[in-house]
This record gives C-alpha cells, sequence and structure tokens, in this order.
C-alpha cells in the first residue's frame, strides 16, 4: 500500500508542475502565454477547435489534374486582403424601419449610396467589368453562386467569412461541366480578393463553393464576382 500511495503523489505533482512551470518561466508575456497553452492542449483543457485559431491563414490554388499551380505566401496573402460594403446589409435594413431596396439582375443596388457607388466603380474598373454581387449566405455542403449562373471570363472572386473559415473549396466548372480549377483557402476571418485570371479564357463558367470539412457551416457576409 505504500508503494502505491507514493507512485499516486508522483503523478500529482508532476501534473501541477505541468500547469505551474509557466508562471516562473523566463522570458516576455508571449513566450509564458504560449508555454501555458501548449501545457493546456497536453491537459485537454482547450478545445482542438479553439487550437486551430493559431493556424495560419493560406490560398493555395490547382489545374484541372490537380496539380499546384500558387501558394500564397504571408506576403501575398496579405495583398489580397480587402474591405467591402457592396455585399453588406445597408443602414435602412439595419435600423429595423420599413424600407425597399430595388437589385438588378446582379444583385446591386439601383440606387445605391455613394460609398458604393465608388466600391462598383472601382470593381467594375469604371465600368469594363460586370459584377455579380451574392449576399449572406451559409451552407454545410455546397452551393453555386448565381444558382449555377454562367460568368464569362470570370476575372476575380471575393468573399468575406462572418467567422474564420476553417476550408472553402472554390471550383470553377466549365460549360460541359468539368473542373478546370480549384482553390483552397482557409482560415481566414477578412474579406479577400482570389484572382482567377490563371484560370479563365473568353469562356463561361460557374464557380461552386464547398464546405470540405462539412463538421461545420461555412457563414459568409457575401462577395462579388468580377468578371467579362
Amino acid at each position: 500500500m505504500k508503494k502505491k500511495y507514493f507512485l499516486n503523489v508522483g503523478l500529482t505533482i508532476f501534473v501541477l508542475g505541468l500547469v505551474i512551470q509557466p508562471v516562473f518561466a523566463e522570458g516576455g508575456g508571449n513566450d509564458v502565454q504560449r508555454m501555458i497553452e501548449r501545457n493546456q492542449q497536453v491537459l485537454g483543457i482547450i478545445p482542438k477547435a479553439a487550437l486551430n485559431m493559431e493556424e495560419k491563414a493560406h490560398l493555395v490554388m490547382y489545374d484541372k489534374n490537380n496539380q499546384l499551380i500558387q501558394s500564397y505566401s504571408e506576403e501575398q496573402l496579405k495583398e489580397l486582403v480587402t474591405e467591402m460594403d457592396i455585399y453588406k446589409d445597408t443602414e435602412a435594413s439595419i435600423s429595423g424601419r420599413p424600407y425597399a431596396e430595388i437589385f438588378d439582375e446582379n444583385g446591386l443596388l439601383l440606387d445605391p449610396p455613394t460609398s458604393i457607388e465608388k466600391e462598383v466603380k472601382e470593381l467594375s474598373d469604371a465600368g469594363s467589368h460586370d459584377l455579380f454581387v451574392f449576399r449572406h449566405s451559409s451552407f454545410s455542403n455546397q452551393i453555386s453562386i448565381g444558382q449555377g449562373k454562367s460568368f464569362i471570363q470570370p476575372r476575380s472572386l471575393i468573399v468575406e467569412p462572418t467567422n474564420q473559415l476553417e476550408t472553402l473549396i472554390i471550383n470553377l466548372i466549365n460549360g460541359n461541366g468539368q473542373i478546370i480549377g480549384t482553390i483552397e483557402l482557409s482560415n481566414f476571418t477578412e474579406s479577400v480578393k482570389i484572382p482567377l485570371d490563371s484560370y479563365t479564357t473568353n469562356d463561361s463558367y460557374s464557380i461552386q463553393l464547398v464546405n470540405k470539412s462539412q463538421k461545420e457551416l461555412i457563414d459568409l457576409v457575401g462577395g462579388v464576382v468580377i468578371y467579362n
């Protein structure tokens, strides 16, 4: 019985030491925090989902044969981050007061505020390209932008997640129903403008959004397809 007693005490001291250790660690506050998080992970205190928040954002592109075309560096990703209001709810809709908003077939407000007019001009290159705006959507499996709408020579796609994305797959599908390119977007919390020029010719394509994990809903504030 004595041996068993000492064995239990030894294990208890080891676990307590593991938790207390970071408090006495040398270095700055960031080092201490990292050690605390590492120890908590070992003990199973932090849910795995919370730990995923530490993962870096990444964006990779594949061709129709699933061969890598490009993997964006951290600096390149920063260049793709943007901020848009064009697909967000207007002040009128947020206020809860009675209101009417009229959109054209591409989801653009017919009487937009000045800030939206400026974004439309910028995104369309002063009317040189067409825009398709899609608003809030959430899905556990997949959706097709514009319910399968065909876009002539899509040039770029803007998407903005409501919360941090786990992994969003973007498929470009030609008129024959073949996937001609796939983009994988992970761990993003901001609006990002994804170039599509490397995939598309003067042809029409539909754009499919796929939830890779299908464990949690992907929730998007909205987005824009720039095409033609």
